[in-house]
């Protein structure tokens, strides 16, 4: 004989219920709730998946920081340094020359730099035809160099008072001393400064690249200052 059926009472509509809500409540859990470390922690998993990603941008951010402030204090000293160079020791000795080319020591921190200038830099064209160079005499040579030192340190100052990346400011003045230290020593050698500068064979060109303004400075240690200087090795023989 098969049992009765059962009769369904209000206890058990109120089980079915639990149960029902219980089921509801573990579904919700796994599909809304925090992993069990977060939900410890009070913090949701996207917000320290976000606030891990922040950190490590700060810290990437902080550690940038850090490397930009020791070059900026290294390159202030060299400066400091080299504003007390006598002329004929920058004459007489390469090293000094090298050591005050500030343009290496930039580069680091040009990584940090926005490329993009304000406003336009001048190069002034330096260009030298070394037949006519060698028929020129001194104080022609010394002018040719000094107008050039003196035109791209008006320029270096206009764009360095336009710009409000302190990134580039700091190589903006950087090379501004190290331009009036040279433009110094240049301005100070032991002969007349003449009033007359060799005719240029090439046209001055503008530049609102950071990178390109550095490797002209470059090009122009390298070039006019050291044949400058080669004109007065013969002051070396008596220098000790």
């Amino acid at each position: 004989m098969s049992p009765a059926p059962h009769k369904q009472t209000e206890g058990d509509t109120l089980k079915e219920t639990d149960t029902q809500k219980r089921a509801f409540v573990i579904t919700y859990a796994r599909t809304h709730a925090l992993p069990r470390a977060h939900q410890q922690r009070g913090v949701p998993r996207t917000v320290a998946r976000a606030d891990l990603t922040q950190m490590k941008h700060a810290t990437g951010q902080t550690c940038a920081q850090t490397r930009q402030t020791a070059w900026v204090f290294l390159l202030l000293l060299l400066q400091l340094q080299f504003s007390q160079t006598r002329p004929i020791d920058f004459i007489c000795d390469s090293d000094v020359r090298r050591r005050m080319d500030v343009t290496e020591e930039l580069q680091p921190l040009m990584t940090h730099c926005l490329d993009q200038l304000p406003s336009d830099v001048l190069r002034p064209c330096i260009r030298i035809n070394m037949a006519a160079w060698k028929q020129t005499s001194f104080q022609q040579k010394q002018a040719f160099v000094r107008d050039s030192l003196d035109a791209l340190l008006q320029s270096l100052g206009k764009v360095k008072e336009s710009s409000s990346t302190s990134c580039q400011v700091v190589v903006l003045k950087t090379l501004e001393r190290s331009v009036k230290n040279h433009l110094l020593i240049v301005e100070r050698l032991e002969r007349q400064i003449s009033t007359l500068t060799p005719e240029r064979n090439c046209e001055g060109h503008k530049t609102t690249s950071l990178t390109q303004t550095v490797h002209f400075y470059r090009k122009l240690l390298r070039g006019p200052v050291e044949l400058l200087m080669e004109d007065l090795t013969h002051m070396c023989t008596t220098h000790t």
